[in-house]
């Protein structure tokens, strides 16, 4: 055995052996620093699941002036979602823009209790949206915009957005105004995420001058667990 082996015993007397290192200034073992191997592995997720989503909207109608819901995911189970990354692309369609800004906001939703409606609804059913096949089916809600702004359900939305984009809207049609690569929200391994409870959720509440058709994707990375 090397002499940076180390064996130790834990509480019921086992032997294991522990790599370390002697750092003390005499070389005799009076200080030593335990150097650890360790892999990442994905959260335990227990009786939910790994799933990743990308929702489409359909042509989007010129108008949508104000503020407006046209993106919710909800939370109704007792497990945890656990929301990581939440990226948006969006292009003109075939009515181009006249200038100005488009503002996209990521609000959370408390007291979620009714859904949104109005859109499309996605369907988890079988295998879809899991990173496993033996993961249990997602349980979260997701509606998405066909053609204009939900309509809101019964929730609270939080007085300031977790996440903005600010984009030039584009004066041609089919052109790309939020690229591949954007993200309202995007938490790295050792970061926290959004973490929902049950009856919560988010929004992406659009801003988009008067004149246009546009369509867009938002692609939604989260996990449900029972414990976190």
């Amino acid at each position: 055995m090397s002499l940076d082996n180390k064996q130790i015993k834990d509480g019921l007397g086992d032997v294991f052996t522990t790599r370390m290192k002697d750092i003390s200034s005499a070389g005799d073992g009076t200080l030593m620093r335990t150097l650890l191997s360790a892999t990442l592995v994905p959260n335990d997720y227990g009786n939910g699941g790994m799933y990743t989503n990308v929702a489409q909207s359909g042509s989007m109608a010129a108008g949508i002036a104000g503020p407006a819901s046209v993106y919710t995911f909800r939370n109704p189970s007792s497990n945890f979602a656990v929301v990581k990354r939440i990226g948006l692309i969006a292009w003109s369609d075939t009515v181009a823009f006249a200038g100005a800004l488009g503002f996209f906001s990521l609000m959370v939703l408390r007291n979620f209790t009714v859904m949104d409606t109005g859109g499309g609804s996605i369907d988890f059913s079988g295998n879809n949206a899991k990173l496993r096949t033996s993961m249990n089916s997602a349980l979260a809600q997701i509606m998405v915009s066909t053609t204009a702004a939900l309509t809101v359900g019964t929730r609270i939305a939080d007085p300031s957005p977790m996440g903005r984009i600010v984009v030039t809207m584009p004066q041609t049609t089919q052109t790309m105004f939020v690229n591949n690569g954007t993200y309202l929200l995007n938490k790295m391994n050792g970061e926290h995420p959004l973490v929902l409870a049950t009856q919560e959720g988010f929004t992406i509440r659009a801003t988009i001058p008067p004149v246009g058709t546009w369509v867009f994707n938002v692609t939604t990375e989260w996990e449900e667990l029972p414990l976190y």
